[in-house]
């Protein structure tokens, strides 16, 4: 059985990289993702994520954590992970359809200054104490 290993050049690029580096400058302005009732291209998921970096960056004390990310898999969710990255952070995706009682053990494990999510869900993250940013706010 062959062992396949990654090339020393591929395991040098973070996500970041590979966005900028390959879709951003190949493919700017055709759809990264398409939902039902909104289209992102490239150059949108860029700039609302550079956006979204620079809220998650006004709230957060240090760099290098992760950043909760609490919203459905969607064209949103994607702008709140590069976000994340774009701030100097990593991510931390959280499945919006778990329990009260297990999504608040997640975030005392994770201790997060923010999390980012919807407007519709920021006030069941207050009720447990924790700041959120709403993507929305990050849409240009």
């Amino acid at each position: 059985m062959p062992i396949y290993t990654a090339s020393p050049i591929a395991m040098q690029i973070n996500v970041l990289e590979y966005f900028e580096k390959g879709a951003l400058l190949k493919c700017r302005d055709k759809v990264a993702v398409k939902e039902q009732n909104r289209e992102y291209t490239f150059a949108e998921i860029e700039r609302f994520a550079k956006h979204c970096a620079t809220l998650i960056l006004k709230r957060t004390s240090t760099g290098r954590q992760p950043v909760p990310v609490f919203l459905p898999k969607s064209g949103q969710s994607i702008v709140a992970d590069i976000g994340s990255v774009y701030s100097g952070n990593g991510y931390a995706n959280l499945d919006i359809k778990s329990r009260p009682q297990r999504l608040k053990g997640m975030l005392d494990n994770l201790n997060p200054d923010v999390i980012v999510t919807s407007a519709q869900r920021v006030a069941g993250l207050k009720a447990m104490s924790v700041r959120g940013i709403s993507v929305e706010g990050s849409r240009g």
